[in-house]
């Protein structure tokens, strides 16, 4: 959460929103305000504030004394910096929302691949995931899904590591799943995307 000193003062954290309207409330510049919040060094007292004020409010030293600067209690700090909490909980599910895009996952008789080391030297787990055609005359999400199947196992039937696929499902949503057999019947609507899950391999 970036913000500017231009931004509108609605678009920053509660915790933000609340401690700039009482240091507004008592008359205090912000180099006073800081001061009260304990800062010998006020220019670096500043700059952190201006970093508290940017969405970054989960300053220890600014959470521990901002009761007193504002003249409040401690509850009342602790109220605002959970409302500013669930706030951005909520700005970053709305973000993951925006960025998510429907595809397929094929569902096989391990979850977890094994061995790992397998599945992230080979890529099988990527393996795993169907990017879906959106185009007008493109094929239904389930016929895709069962023409995808076969091109990505080997030749014994498998997705190294992760062994036979058994069925798929496709993310719809992250919270909306669609899952079908591999003859693409219909089981279950799940409220949670299919995981894919992923595997890596550091050497040295």
């Amino acid at each position: 959460m970036t913000q500017t000193p231009d931004t509108p003062l609605n678009d920053r954290p509660v915790i933000a929103r609340e401690a700039e309207a009482a240091r507004a409330a008592q008359g205090f510049s912000r180099a006073q305000f800081v001061a009260r919040l304990g800062y010998e060094n006020v220019g670096r007292g500043y700059r952190t504030y201006q970093e508290f004020l940017d969405g970054h409010f989960e300053q220890a030293f600014i959470l521990e004394n901002l009761h007193r600067a504002c003249g409040v209690d401690r509850t009342t700090v602790l109220l605002w910096l959970e409302r500013s909490r669930h706030e951005l909980q909520i700005a970053r599910i709305e973000a993951d929302a925006r960025a998510f895009r429907p595809h397929g996952a094929i569902k096989t008789e391990r979850a977890l691949p094994s061995p790992i080391f397998v599945a992230a030297l080979t890529g099988a787990d990527r393996l795993r995931r169907v990017s879906l055609d959106f185009g007008a005359g493109a094929p239904s999400f389930v016929e895709q899904m069962r023409a995808a199947i076969p091109e990505r196992v080997g030749e014994n039937g498998e997705i190294p590591a992760f062994g036979k696929p058994v069925g798929f499902a496709i993310n719809l949503t992250p919270w909306l799943a669609h899952h079908y057999d591999l003859e693409g019947n219909f089981i279950e609507e799940t409220a949670q995307a299919a995981p894919l899950g992923t595997a890596s391999v550091r050497l040295g």
